[in-house]
């Protein structure tokens, strides 16, 4: 072969090398816009998530907090029925429902059942601490059956706050994980 031969030939083989090389960069640019592209989904729905169960836990814990304000007044000589307190409370309710909602329809499976339980939960001690006080203001054998109301309402805020780390420390471990396995019921 002559020497123009082997310029050509050369020179194909250089054209072909960086064609090659040019399908190479490109290959990996997609495959490295898609692998951030994914991660960029991940960390949104991991925010998306987050903010879902910090609000649900919130909403729990405002009217734990609105509930327990309201027991420690009576408990203090405050009346025992208190419509603000009522309403105030039917809107801490529709809160804590909205905001469980929303938890549950981003979460998985299993964590949208202990929202469940949780709000459950908590509507019942609620519940159970406004009605329990407006019997009590007409019942003659108060001052025991105050005492009783106080030990049950202690003891069972106590197991809810329990349920609440629990749902909290479940809530991290989805969080955490990026292998998506959390996500299957």
């Amino acid at each position: 072969m002559d020497a123009g031969g082997v310029a050509l030939v050369g020179a194909a083989a250089g054209l072909l090398g960086a064609a090659i090389g040019a399908g190479g960069a490109i290959g990996t640019a997609v495959i490295t816009s898609r692998r951030q592209a994914r991660s960029g989904h991940e960390q949104w729905r991991r925010q998306v998530r987050r903010d879902a169960y910090v609000t649900f836990l919130a909403a729990i814990q405002e009217a734990l907090t609105h509930a327990a304000a309201f027991h420690e007044n009576w408990v203090k000589g405050g009346p025992a029925a208190d419509i603000h307190a009522t309403q105030r409370m039917n809107e801490l309710n529709e809160n804590m429902m909205r905001a469980r909602s929303i938890a549950a329809m981003e979460g998985p499976a299993f964590l949208s059942k202990m929202a469940r339980e949780l709000l459950i939960g908590s509507q019942t001690w609620i519940l159970r601490t406004f009605t329990g006080i407006q019997q009590l203001a007409t019942d003659i054998e108060e001052s025991d059956r105050k005492r009783a109301l106080g030990v049950a309402h202690r003891d069972t805020r106590l197991a809810l706050h329990l349920a609440m780390e629990e749902f909290e420390e479940e809530a991290r471990r989805v969080l955490d994980d990026r292998t998506g396995f959390m996500d299957t019921p």
